[in-house]
């Protein structure tokens, strides 16, 4: 999984050919692992400067946790752009546009900003309630679509968006599926 990972992240730019079902799944794994061990990380550092008492004003404890967590801002912008990049190449895999995933993208951004207003104390206990169900529903659909994209097999064959990226692995088969094949045919 960890060379998957790699070659997403070479491939932060590229938006063109197909991406297999490991690919993707190799990256997603890899990328969540990394990000939840730096928030834990994170969290503990926290932690343990609260409870530091050398530095009486706690002037470098919030130091340290502002540069950390730019960094970890900055490396969340840099997974995006990368997971932007896998996804249109899976998506591909399957045969759709790359431009599929704004169906994700964009009620990400209209659910954050009703979370924001939510926290402001811009709504009423109904409205909360309403933005709670939507983003539950919202939640059960992003599921689905990566269920999709982590199991559903990709085209097989060469698409509209390139070679087929398992042809090599598809033309070794077994001597026996191969005679199950050619009798299919031949009927």
């Amino acid at each position: 999984m960890k060379k998957w990972f790699i070659y997403a992240i070479h491939n932060i730019f590229n938006y063109q050919g197909r991406a297999r079902r490991a690919e993707f799944f190799g990256f997603q794994f890899i990328n969540y692992l990394s990000q939840m061990a730096i928030i834990v990380g994170l969290a503990l550092l926290g932690l343990g400067l609260a409870y530091n008492k050398t530095d009486s004003t706690g002037d470098t404890a919030i130091m340290l946790m502002v540069v950390c967590g730019g960094l970890l801002f900055i490396y969340q912008v840099w997974m995006f752009l990368v997971s932007l990049s896998i996804t249109a190449r899976r998506l591909h895999d399957l045969g759709w546009s790359g431009w599929w995933q704004l169906v994700i993208v964009l009620p990400t951004i209209v659910i954050s900003i009703f979370l924001m207003i939510m926290q402001t104390g811009g709504g009423n206990h109904r409205e909360e309630r309403i933005y709670l169900s939507l983003i539950a529903l919202y939640a059960l659909f992003v599921f689905g679509i990566f269920g999709i994209l982590f199991f559903k097999e990709g085209k097989i064959g060469a698409n509209e968006y390139g070679e087929d990226p398992k042809a090599e692995e598809r033309i070794v088969q077994p001597f026996s599926e191969q005679i199950v094949e050619e009798n299919n045919v031949n009927r």
